[in-house]
């Protein structure tokens, strides 16, 4: 998951240390994919951010002709 979709879904690094229950320090050090435990946190405390993680890419997948079915193995 990345850091600046988080960011921008919750609204910046204090919104986003505040909905899953963090301080906003550990945001600002979080990388650009964001540690397993964060997602975790994520995944656990708002789920409505984890669909619309899932559902941008999805999104993002269906353009992308490698991973299109009848198109094995990225070939």
């Amino acid at each position: 998951m990345k850091k600046q979709f988080v960011l921008s879904y919750f609204g910046g690094p204090s919104r986003t240390a505040r909905a899953i229950g963090i301080k906003p320090p550990s945001v600002h050090g979080w990388p650009d994919d964001i540690p397993d435990s964060a997602v975790g946190r994520i995944v656990r405390l708002r789920p409505d951010a984890w669909a619309a993680w899932v559902g941008l890419q999805c999104q993002a997948d269906e353009g992308n002709p490698s991973l299109q079915p009848g198109n094995p193995a990225g070939r």
